[in-house]
């Protein structure tokens, strides 16, 4: 089980710039080099101890000592910025109300459609 004094060994996490980088080194990684990668979900993912974590879920644990209760929102929708003022507890109803328009959606088209309409334009 990951606790919050096993992370602060592995990771250091800058929470203005949302960073991890690495303490320890191993064959794979170098003490400072930046942990993770941005998956195509577009979340930063990051091992420790062989195990995967999302970097939002990890900065809010290694912040606050405990783990989400629920989601963790990005408050600007970016799901890679991960700085600690960019986060915060949601239910996952909540996490909902605050995304982009999916590219597939059309709705955004048709209102804008209509307010040109509207304007004689």
């Amino acid at each position: 089980m990951l606790t919050q004094a096993i992370l602060k060994k592995y990771l250091h996490y800058n929470s203005e710039t949302g960073i991890f980088t690495h303490l320890i080194s191993t064959n794979q990684v170098k003490v400072g080099c930046v942990a993770g990668n941005i998956r195509e979900s577009g979340y930063v993912y990051i091992k420790v101890k062989g195990k995967g974590y999302m970097a939002h879920c990890l900065a809010w644990f290694y912040v606050h000592g405990v783990w989400p209760e629920f989601e963790i929102d990005h408050e600007d929708t970016i799901k890679h910025h991960n700085w600690l003022s960019n986060l915060r507890p949601a239910t996952h109803s909540q996490n909902m109300h605050n995304t982009r328009l999916r590219k597939d959606n059309l709705a955004g088209i048709e209102v804008l459609a209509n307010i040109i309409k509207m304007k004689g334009g």
